[in-house]
């Protein structure tokens, strides 16, 4: 056997020990956290009979996930005999799961007895894909203490049983929120985000004599800026207050000028003038055969005339013209989230448009993305008319990956497109030719 040969064995078998050595080192962690839930779990001690008599662990299909801070175990469980559920809002199957959450050096072992609404989609088995399914989490301690319930809606966490054993749970489910798989947008716990406010006060010489007044002098302004530093909340685990302070500062809201007179701005967009109550009728002269025109519109935010901004889109196509966006059913200042609509937007100003050419392959999803939204709930921060915006963009194929979406960084994105234009003018009116 030749000298270089020799070598070359030794190499090989060298880096399959390397290779096992790894494979080791890296499966140790699950092993240790698969040893503790074996440890820890007793079906006996849970009050429930199915969860008790009925239920297997699946212990060799463990799945593996780490994103942010968190690295997530899941064990499936099936029932050794399937049983239904009878109810007129919840589908007839529960699935059950085990999850581990290892999150800053602390390991969490939680049991899930998932119920699903009618009308989602099927719970795909693992936490780290809930974008399309709304139900609720009933959870357990592998000891069978019931911990509450963590709700679900559309993909979004939220500890309703106000359990600060659940937040760990809640955020790590939160984490995997996207938008049409493009971007997350919930905030990430314990960053910080800075607040900024200027406060003016104008300064004045008088002159009198007794109690009349002979001369009023402007003197100038003076301004105070007042800078504060506040963490980033996690929704489900910091109060409202703090949430919407956060979703604030992404608007570029601002307290008012002039001696600490605040103008008051209504926090909530207003309802549409022109509710869609059908938004599949409303669109239903369009063909999804052919081509069709798209435009998005942008209307900045401006503080001083108290104008939240909107961002909505038309469809043309023949002699058919549809304009409209996404809208609360009802503007209230002391709430950010609510019901949503569609609106009729025909002849609304705006101060930057799009405008491109779609397949009817694209036009069809965007039909299916405008009725998703109309039956969703509007979200001051998450889910409001740009977030509709953005998707109908992502949708043609532009790139609109941000944290938080507003009526100005959808503009700034239109900006960005060949064939834009910063004009300010009123958008095109609605024009159907179908009934």
């Amino acid at each position: 056997m030749s000298q270089i040969l020799k070598y070359a064995i030794c190499f090989l078998v060298s880096l399959f020990i390397l290779s096992c050595n790894n494979e080791e080192l890296a499966n140790k962690n699950t092993s240790v956290n698969l040893s503790q839930a074996k440890k820890d779990l007793d079906f006996n001690k849970f009050s429930n009979v199915n969860i008790a008599e009925n239920l297997a662990v699946d212990w060799e299909t463990i799945k593996e996930t780490q994103i942010g801070n968190f690295k997530i175990a899941e064990i499936q469980v099936h029932e050794k005999r399937a049983s239904t559920l009878e109810s007129n809002f919840l589908e007839n199957h529960i699935k059950y799961q085990i999850a581990t959450i290892e999150s800053q050096g602390k390991l969490y072992s939680y049991f899930l007895e998932v119920y699903t609404n009618k009308g989602s989609n099927a719970y795909p088995e693992t936490i780290t894909k809930l974008n399309d399914f709304t139900g609720t989490l009933n959870v357990f301690l592998l000891n069978g203490v019931n911990l509450g319930s963590v709700a679900i809606y559309n993909g979004r966490a939220k500890n309703i049983s106000e359990n600060d054993h659940l937040n760990v749970l809640t955020e790590s489910i939160n984490v995997f929120m996207t938008k049409s798989g493009a971007t997350n947008k919930m905030p990430q716990c314990g960053g910080n985000y800075t607040v900024i406010i200027d406060q003016t006060t104008s300064r004045f010489d008088i002159w009198s004599v007794g109690n009349e007044i002979i001369l009023i002098k402007y003197l100038g302004d003076t301004t105070t800026r007042t800078t504060s530093i506040m963490p980033y909340p996690c929704d489900g685990v910091y109060d409202k207050e703090d949430i919407l302070n956060q979703r604030l500062e992404f608007y570029n809201y601002k307290e008012g000028s002039g001696g600490g007179n605040n103008p008051g701005i209504n926090l909530m967009p207003p309802p549409p003038d022109i509710p869609i109550s059908d938004i599949i009728k409303f669109l239903s002269c369009l063909n999804t055969s052919a081509n069709a025109n798209l435009t998005v519109f942008a209307e900045r935010i401006n503080i001083l005339d108290k104008n939240v901004g909107h961002a909505f889109i038309s469809i043309s196509q023949g002699d058919n013209t549809m304009v409209f966006g996404y809208y609360p059913q009802n503007g209230n200042v002391k709430s950010i989230t609510g019901p949503g609509t569609m609106g009729e937007n025909g002849g609304h100003y705006y101060d930057v448009s799009a405008k491109m050419e779609i397949t009817g392959q694209k036009l069809q999803q965007i039909i299916n993305l405008s009725q998703k939204y109309q039956n969703d709930t509007y979200d001051l921060g998450f889910n409001n008319c740009s977030d509709f915006a953005t998707e109908v963009l992502e949708i043609t194929g532009v790139s609109t990956t941000g944290y938080m979406d507003t009526p100005n960084t959808v503009a700034d994105i239109l900006l960005k497109l060949p064939n834009h234009t910063s004009n300010a003018n009123y958008a095109p009116k609605t024009k159907r030719t179908c009934q």
